[in-house]
């Protein structure tokens, strides 16, 4: 319990966010090496499935754990916006927006190994794809993909100035996909749904808190 106490205390995160600086090239290093790690498993998908089959069935049977973990990393994502339109805890959101950005690229990389080793390539190479083959969990899945693409391909300082007060708009539309998310996840895990269900309610919470309070 003092553990967990300590670490709710100011000068705990100060720390936190100091090492965090710190070593901020080398953690920006190790996300493009796990982009690199992500995009390679996402590319060789089929070639692993006709030339290294247990290769591939390895990969596939922690592909429902790489969904598990693109959640979180999307919730992660989400978490500094609430805590700063809450004005709460702004040490663990500076943290975070550090590096907000790369997780989000992350986390659609992973989405897309989550949904590629489990519905794309047995689809495709089964010759089943198709929307008999697709349950609606899967469906909705595959349309918050869709969504979070445009968010993920201008996920860059390039994007950023060339789209200029677009670009938010952009990144906003990101929030229509936490709905169809908490579907999806909800029907393979009733703590995750909750989870995400409690997410959503803080993110369109603090949303109200900024509409209708802040702005008297």
């Amino acid at each position: 319990m003092l553990a967990y106490s300590y670490m709710l205390e100011i000068p705990y995160w100060i720390n936190v966010h100091k090492v965090l600086v710190k070593y901020k090239k080398i953690i920006f290093k190790l996300f493009t090496f796990s982009y690199f790690l992500g995009g390679s498993i996402i590319a060789f998908g089929f070639y692993l499935f006709n030339n290294y089959p247990l290769i591939y069935l390895i990969i596939q049977s922690l592909a429902k754990s790489f969904g598990t973990l693109a959640l979180f990393m999307f919730l992660a994502t989400l978490t500094p916006g609430i805590l700063s339109r809450f004005k709460i805890f702004p040490l663990f959101a500076s943290s975070i927006v550090l590096f907000r950005r790369q997780l989000g690229i992350l986390m659609f990389i992973t989405a897309m190994v989550h949904s590629f080793y489990l519905i794309t390539i047995p689809g495709i190479m089964t010759s089943q794809f198709g929307p008999d083959f697709l349950t609606i969990r899967d469906l909705l899945g595959s349309l918050s993909l869709i969504i979070l693409l445009p968010a993920w391909l201008t996920s860059n300082n390039y994007s950023q100035k060339k789209f200029g007060k677009i670009w938010k708009i952009i990144q906003r539309v990101t929030y229509i996909s936490l709905v169809m998310i908490f579907i999806h996840v909800a029907f393979t895990s009733l703590k995750l749904g909750v989870l995400t269900f409690g997410v959503f309610l803080l993110e369109f919470s603090s949303w109200l808190k900024v509409w209708f309070f802040d702005k008297k």
